[in-house]
């Protein structure tokens, strides 16, 4: 399925029609770039009041279910679209990704899936990611944990 493809199904899952949705902006490029930016908004704000990664998720649930958006499909997008800049050089995106197969929310969990994102996001100098980079060295997630 194409990037394209994945927007409008996104933005074909309204359950109501009346609703106006402010992510169908006609470029797709656009629609993109204005779910990253809001997500990456709203996970900053809950970072700064210092919630935990679970209820960053659980606030993410919240906010896209208010806006009739279907998470899965917005975090497959995010996962499908890796090479596309926006998505690519955010650490932001890769943390919440990281967040998400830490937990299983949204997709499989899977440990593998943990480091790597928070390894892209820490090789951005992004703190978040160096924090949960070095949580997986040290507790051993998707990487081999060294005894000391």
């Amino acid at each position: 399925m194409s990037s394209e493809e994945n927007l409008q199904s996104v933005n074909n899952k309204r359950p109501n029609d009346q609703v106006v949705n402010t992510w169908s902006i006609g470029d797709s490029q656009d629609v993109l770039s204005k779910i990253i930016n809001e997500l990456c908004d709203l996970y900053i704000k809950e970072v700064m009041k210092g919630n935990s990664e679970y209820s960053i998720l659980h606030t993410i649930n919240h906010y896209l279910a208010n806006r009739q958006q279907i998470p899965e499909e917005i975090i497959n997008l995010c996962l499908n679209n890796q090479e596309n800049p926006i998505i690519k050089y955010n650490p932001i995106i890769q943390n919440i990704l990281a967040c998400c197969y830490s937990y299983g929310k949204w997709i499989k969990k899977d440990e593998n899936q943990v480091f790597f994102h928070y390894k892209k996001s820490a090789e951005m100098n992004d703190s978040i990611g160096i924090n949960g980079l070095g949580r997986c060295y040290e507790n051993g997630i998707g990487v081999e944990k060294k005894q000391s």
